[in-house]
């Protein structure tokens, strides 16, 4: 159990009390990809990202979110004319459903898979760079947190539930996320009280939010440094539940060995 009121709820329910631990969450357990300098340089050279972009990366969007984060996205190029969106759908069979939303918008996007990385560099630097990029692959976003300024979890500003907010903080990103995070209740709150993430309340308040950070290096760095230490403070769940099975395991070896 992740929680003393999970145990609580658990021995409501006939568990007996003597019984119970609480181990804590094993998502704080997971393992990150390393990236190194040069797998970095070749993340950003495969996007054909130039010195002077400023990243925000949308990880997890469901419907409802891509329309309100390319609103933001006009207003907040204004501030900052070379902020460029990573935009990460949940699922890949609503590509088409973004694609139709980006075409509607009449701003330059490209998908990810789009980039040819053996392109010729000083070729790309005569091409405009994409406001939005459309990640079309699986399995990359928790490496491309580590390209990020700002990073926004979905799921959160429409009644889905939320995604897991702690890989970008594995790379010390300063992430936001929005009021409906029901599916990550104890991380979420913990991550507030903490100052390790930001929940915003709307579109209103998630584009304050942004239009202040990208100007403020200093919180941003203050927020995803209390996000890292955070999931380093709850980790060693698995161990704990590992332990506590482990007589368990020993002793049904032992019966199969006849001793």
């Amino acid at each position: 159990m992740q929680t003393e009121e999970d145990r609580d709820r658990i021995v409501e329910i006939g568990a007996s009390p003597g019984k119970t631990r609480v181990m804590g969450n094993i998502k704080f357990d997971q393992t990150f990809p390393p990236v190194t300098p040069e797998g970095a340089t070749k993340i950003t050279q495969s996007f054909g990202f130039r010195e002077n972009e400023t990243v925000f990366i949308a990880g997890s969007t469901h419907s409802g979110e891509e329309e309100i984060l390319l609103s933001l996205l006009k207003d907040l190029r204004k501030i900052d004319p070379h902020l460029v969106l990573l935009l990460a759908p949940r699922h890949l069979n609503r590509l088409g459903e973004v694609e139709r939303i980006l075409k509607k918008e009449s701003i330059l996007w490209r998908k990810k898979t789009s980039f040819n990385m053996v392109q010729d560099l000083s070729e790309r630097e005569k091409n405009e760079q994409p406001w939005v990029i459309l990640l079309d692959t699986m399995g990359e976003l928790m490496s491309l947190y580590s390209l990020g300024t700002l990073v926004f979890v979905g799921g959160s500003l429409v009644p889905v539930g939320g995604h897991n907010p702690l890989e970008p903080l594995f790379f010390k990103k300063c992430v936001l996320f929005g009021p409906h995070m029901f599916h990550f209740p104890e991380v979420s709150r913990g991550l507030i009280e903490a100052g390790g993430a930001i929940q915003v309340t709307s579109k209103e308040d998630l584009f304050l939010h942004l239009k202040n950070l990208l100007s403020d290096e200093r919180t941003r760095k203050e927020v995803g440094e209390k996000g890292y230490q955070f999931i380093q403070k709850h980790r060693g769940a698995t161990e704990r539940v590992f332990e506590e099975i482990k007589p368990f395991l020993i002793n049904m070896q032992s019966a199969d060995c006849g001793l």
